[in-house]
């Protein structure tokens, strides 16, 4: 039996019994549905690169696009699950290095569980080999806590930060010269409680869901900060990255104020809160976007660079648009699900999971103030679009509950142009992506 995921149907790092709004599934998208004459050719900057995929199968996959006049990946390597693990819910391609990171979790679903009762997460090190489109296994570490969920390298790629969603940890490993974790040189950082009680090690995981709960980070342009989100308490935690750059991490309330549209979506807000997801910098260092899960909104806040303080939100928007439904009062609910900043910092992007309506892209133009333009919706071409990555001109977007990857062009005026859905065979066809990498990374 599978244990659900928070609304999507499927595993997550916020796993709560919701099963029956997720209940059903798309079939298989078949192995590519191109839509417009000049897919292929917009597809070129994927050519010579590998396309990695991981999942509740827990198997990493990598694909690489065929030489076809139909766009199409077909499988060169497999990385099979670790025994008795959960899933493979994050993976991070070093920057600059043949270097794959993968973080299997073995939690499973129990109403009270302690933290001794389950193992922590385990980080798998990988070779890549592009030419040869292979992926050896290095060495298995523990990550240093309880589900795995998120994952970044620095920007300068010599440490890589861990996000841990039950017990709310954030692991901080150096990184050497060939890429590799330094296991012994390993930081533990806990988000603090908000009644300022320290966490127990025999804390029981999922006893209520508005303890620390770690779901998402991201470093600094400068490399000098860690954003955390942390989803049970409805704050952003921001630490140094290096040991001894301040005493006390910093600690800002963060909330969407807007109400949700839908009797449903605030009774899951009532229940859950909003859920601060993951967050996004802006290439500049002077603003962050975070993402509500739950409440499925985006705001915008600036950042100081020099003390790693957020300030209140400069702006609130919608992360989607209203989803259909038979009234206003029953709106089919929706779960925002990843959020990323392009390159040039000219364009924001989100993903959005429609729970028995159709799951959206959303892009928004960033201002010269930080503040965001919404643009056209873009349909997922699919369901349960958990994560994508960005890669030059190309968003690539894992669906979970189709076992396929939909590719989009980013345009810098208008948004996102579909190009294909990618299926990914039998591998990932009951069980598909719930994380999507691309290497080498640029």
């Amino acid at each position: 039996t599978s244990r659900f995921s928070f609304f999507s149907g499927l595993p997550c790092a916020c796993d709560l019994p919701l099963a029956a709004m997720g209940a059903g599934r798309s079939r298989p998208q078949s192995d590519t549905l191109a839509v417009g004459g000049q897919a292929r050719d917009v597809l070129k900057p994927l050519r010579g690169r590998l396309v990695l995929c991981s999942g509740e199968a827990g198997e990493v996959n990598a694909y690489k696009l065929a030489d076809t006049a139909a766009p199409r990946l077909e499988p060169v390597a497999r990385v099979p699950k670790v025994e008795g693990s959960t899933a493979v819910e994050w993976m991070v391609v070093h920057p600059a290095l043949p270097r794959l990171y993968a973080f299997s979790s073995f939690w499973k679903p129990m109403k009270k569980v302690k933290a001794a009762e389950t193992r922590h997460g385990e980080l798998a090190v990988m070779a890549v080999d592009v030419a040869g489109g292979a992926l050896s296994p290095l060495v298995s570490l523990d990550s240093g806590g309880h589900q795995p969920c998120a994952a970044a390298c620095s920007p300068d790629g010599t440490q890589l930060a861990v996000a841990h969603y039950l017990d709310g940890r954030v692991s901080v490993f150096p990184l050497d010269g060939s890429g590799d974790p330094v296991a012994q040189g390993m930081r533990v950082l806990q988000l603090p409680r908000k009644d300022g009680e320290q966490v127990p090690d025999n804390e029981r995981l999922m006893d209520g869901i508005t303890g620390p709960l770690c779901h998402g980070l991201a470093f600094s342009p400068s490399g000098r900060w860690i954003a955390t989100c942390d989803a049970g308490q409805g704050r952003i935690v921001v630490f140094p990255a290096r040991a001894g750059d301040a005493p006390e991490p910093v600690v800002a309330d963060v909330r969407a104020e807007a109400l949700p549209v839908g009797r449903v979506q605030r009774r899951f807000l009532r229940r859950f809160g909003q859920r601060p997801r993951h967050a996004a910098f802006h290439p500049s260092g002077r603003y962050l976007y975070v993402l509500y899960e739950v409440a499925n909104r985006i705001t915008v806040h600036e950042f100081d660079e020099r003390t790693g303080a957020v300030g209140g939100a400069l702006q609130e928007t919608s992360s989607g648009p209203i989803q259909d439904g038979c009234c206003l009062c029953m709106i089919a609910p929706s779960a925002a699900a990843e959020i990323a900043v392009s390159r040039d910092g000219n364009s924001l992007f989100v993903s959005n999971r429609g729970i028995r309506t159709r799951s959206s892209l959303a892009s928004f133009a960033i201002s010269s103030d930080g503040r965001l333009e919404p643009r056209l919706q873009t349909s997922a071409m699919g369901k349960s679009p958990r994560h994508f990555i960005l890669h030059d001109s190309l968003l690539l977007a894992g669906l979970e509950r189709s076992g396929a990857i939909a590719a989009f062009q980013c345009l810098s005026d208008s948004g996102l142009v579909p190009l294909a859905t990618l299926g990914l065979g039998e591998a990932m066809a009951k069980k598909g992506p719930q994380c999507v990498q691309i290497f080498p990374a640029c």
